[in-house]
C-alpha cells in the first residue's frame, strides 16, 4: 500500500496477505507440476519464506536512509 498524506507517502507491507499467497502458489505447484513430487511442501514453504525476506530487506533498505523505518508484526 501507498497512502499519501499532506506531502509524505507511507508504505505497508502486508506480511499476512502476502505469506498466505506465496503458501498457497508452493501449494498449487507442488500438486500441479508433477516433477515436484519428491520435493518436500514444507521444506518449499521454507525456501520460498527465506527469499522473501532477503527480497524485503533490500526493498526496505533502498528506503530507509530517508525515512523512518518500522517493523512490526502483529499476531
Amino acid at each position: 500500500m501507498n497512502p499519501v498524506g499532506e506531502g509524505i507517502k507511507i508504505w505497508v507491507i502486508h506480511q499476512a496477505a502476502s505469506r498466505w499467497i506465496r503458501k498457497d502458489i508452493a501449494t498449487c505447484m507442488k500438486k500441479g507440476i508433477k516433477e515436484m513430487d519428491a520435493v518436500d511442501l514444507d521444506d518449499l514453504i521454507e525456501h520460498i519464506e527465506n527469499e522473501y525476506n532477503r527480497i524485503e530487506d533490500n526493498f526496505v533498505k533502498m528506503y530507509s536512509d530517508n525515512v523512518p523505518t518500522f517493523d512490526f508484526e502483529i499476531n
